[in-house]
């Protein structure tokens, strides 16, 4: 799954679907879950999940909304918990994973012998909702091996960007970036052919606006079909990078983020992020 800005950008983050965001999730945390590449989206109909064409760590359903919406006046909750249930193993091999803010003592076995993770929120607040996704995005359900970092794709040749290496100079545009590194295609074969992995250069970002400059990224891949290098940096590190460039890296990413975030590009209503 891709999700496009403006013709600029694209981000491909993992995703955490829920039936019915809770209130407490404001955009607030929706930000900050997508600065660690995870998207917190509503999408209500568990028939189109299969469409989904990304990396899903879970699927959420808040119970409440599911038990208290059940045309069936008249039908036990407790058979509605077993019809919720075989609505949810319907669909597939997904992790999946059951929460309500009520005291329903025999559910959770019942959802437990289903193989689906239930939670009672306790508190019913923001921090207790925060733990809970914190929880869903460790190791225990997905891959270790797995980025932090959103990373945002940038259209081709649209941001320049000059590096110096062994006292010479040459161009390139940004493919995509990061917090932990960036990717470059070289204009020139040539140079391309010069750069070595393991070394250090020095690249110096046009953004428009601002130029964000990178004192010693390490190059860490190189493919030579696109011409592409891949840079590793660490934030933390101030011989990569100083301390106001670091801080520069934090605000484009994070302006992109809330642009995305404040856009219709991420919303229910937006079916092109299923097809």
């Amino acid at each position: 799954m891709k999700i496009e800005l403006e013709e600029i950008i694209e981000i491909s983050p993992k995703l955490i679907l829920w039936n019915k965001l809770p209130k407490l999730i404001d955009e607030e945390m929706i930000i900050n879950f997508l600065k660690n590449d995870v998207l917190l989206l509503e999408y209500d109909s568990i028939e189109n999940i299969s469409k989904i064409n990304a990396y899903l760590i879970a699927y959420v359903f808040n119970l409440d909304t599911m038990l208290f919406s059940m045309d069936n006046e008249n039908q036990s909750v407790s058979s509605k918990a077993k019809e919720i249930i075989g609505k949810i193993n319907s669909i597939g091999k997904y992790q999946k994973i059951a929460f309500t803010s009520h005291e329903f003592k025999e559910f959770k076995e019942m959802f437990f012998k289903a193989g689906i993770e239930y939670y009672q929120l306790k508190e019913n607040s923001r921090k207790e909702i925060f733990d809970i996704v914190k929880m869903f995005i460790s190791p225990i359900h997905i891959s270790k091996y797995c980025r932090t970092n959103l990373r945002l794709y940038f259209k081709p040749n649209f941001y320049k960007a000059l590096l110096i290496y062994k006292d010479n100079s040459f161009k390139g545009h940004i493919k995509d970036l990061s917090l932990s590194g960036m990717g470059i295609t070289i204009d020139n074969n040539d140079d391309f052919k010069n750069c070595d992995i393991g070394c250090f250069l020095t690249i110096r970002v046009d953004f428009g606006v601002s130029f964000l400059v990178i004192a010693n990224g390490m190059i860490v891949r190189k493919d030579k079909k696109d011409g592409l290098i891949g840079i590793n940096i660490d934030i933390r590190d101030k011989f990569m990078i100083d301390e106001n460039n670091a801080v520069m890296l934090h605000n484009i990413i994070n302006t992109w983020i809330i642009k995305l975030v404040q856009s219709n590009c991420i919303n229910i209503n937006n079916k092109e992020l299923f097809d």
